[in-house]
């Protein structure tokens, strides 16, 4: 991941060094003590991401909402709604989340993908040079799909108060039985994550946290496995090509494999928000005094209706926070020390 691959093609010898090797510059900025050095790699890539996700969020917004299924006519409909009944908290509504905790767990799938690249390279003994840029596909998706799907299993709970907290005043809207102006009074007052948080617990338990897991944990290992295979071998094509900067590749590599993954990505996100939709919905009614409505089972027979809605949004960020996260982060383990 951090590698910056002038070679042609990748050997036994040069690749596992290549992860944590930099191109040599003269003057380096020493930022770290001895003590952290070892954990460069990971606070550099918190901060890449903590810069990324904040660039990048109010799209993210944006495409939690298209994927809700809510009646937007299109993504200026839903900027101009969003914005009139929320106002621009509206479109930073969860941030503290990702800023915290998906920067944590990124950048301990970094960490990861770092342990088990040089492992499963170093077992597979048999493939000759020739096919390096096969390898390299092959060993970054199997390590990128290892890495993302362990920590999985940390970011769900997370990743769900997320998008419970970014639609949760859509499903209040949704679901209210008054009038349109007191819907409208109601969805500006201020909704925390921690209230977001006790009415998950409150009346769905922890396991509500987990609510579409399944589609989580195929969604991250999925386009894990893509999304560093495709930043890697395309970076390793392209620096192939002596006119193509080293900081080109990386700019354009990120981006790539910022769209790849979230292509891969949207379906299984889509399924998952549209759960998270269908758990705030039944929190409400039950405040409200109603019945919870029966549990949709056939999920993918509503996605098929609406599989790719809010892609252009999802693809758009999922572009440039990579392209920005990818520059940062290769930069600054270039140039601080």
């Amino acid at each position: 991941m951090t590698s910056i691959i002038n070679n042609k093609t990748l050997n036994k010898e040069n690749f596992p060094q290549s992860l944590n090797t930099q191109e040599t510059h003269n003057e380096k900025i020493h930022l770290f003590p001895d003590i952290l050095l070892p954990w460069k790699a990971t606070i550099l890539a918190y901060a890449s991401l903590s810069i990324s996700t904040s660039i990048g969020f109010p799209i993210d917004a944006i495409k939690t909402r298209m994927q809700s299924q809510y009646n937007f006519k299109g993504y200026g409909d839903c900027i101009k709604k969003t914005y009139r009944f929320e106002g621009v908290s509206g479109f930073f509504r969860g941030i503290k989340i990702p800023l915290f905790a998906n920067a944590i767990s990124r950048s301990l799938t970094i960490l990861l993908f770092f342990k088990i690249k040089p492992v499963l390279y170093n077992s597979v003994q048999y493939l000759e040079k020739k096919n390096s840029v096969i390898l390299e596909g092959q060993i970054s998706f199997l390590s990128g799909a290892a890495s993302a799907g362990i920590i999985s299993f940390f970011t769900c709970t997370f990743d769900s108060l997320k998008i419970q907290s970014q639609i949760l005043k859509l499903v209040q809207k949704d679901c209210s039985y008054g009038s349109t102006s007191s819907q409208i009074q109601n969805s500006r007052q201020g909704i925390s994550i921690l209230k977001t948080l006790k009415k998950t617990v409150k009346y769905r338990g922890l396991g509500g946290l987990y609510s579409g897991f399944k589609y989580h944990f195929l969604r991250d290992t999925l386009s894990g496995g893509i999304y560093y295979s495709t930043y890697e071998v395309t970076k390793l094509l392209l620096n192939s090509f002596q006119e193509i900067s080293s900081k080109t590749s990386i700019f354009v590599s990120g981006g790539i494999a910022g769209v790849l993954g979230g292509l891969v990505a949207f379906p299984l996100d889509t399924l998952k928000s549209l759960v998270q939709k269908n758990v705030m919905s039944n929190i409400i009614r039950i405040e409200n005094g109603s019945n919870p409505l029966p549990s949709k089972t056939n999920n993918f027979q509503i996605l098929q209706r609406g599989v790719y809605r809010g892609i252009i949004a999802n693809l758009s960020r999922a572009f440039i926070v990579n392209l920005i996260f990818f520059t940062v982060f290769e930069f600054s383990m270039a140039h601080l020390q």
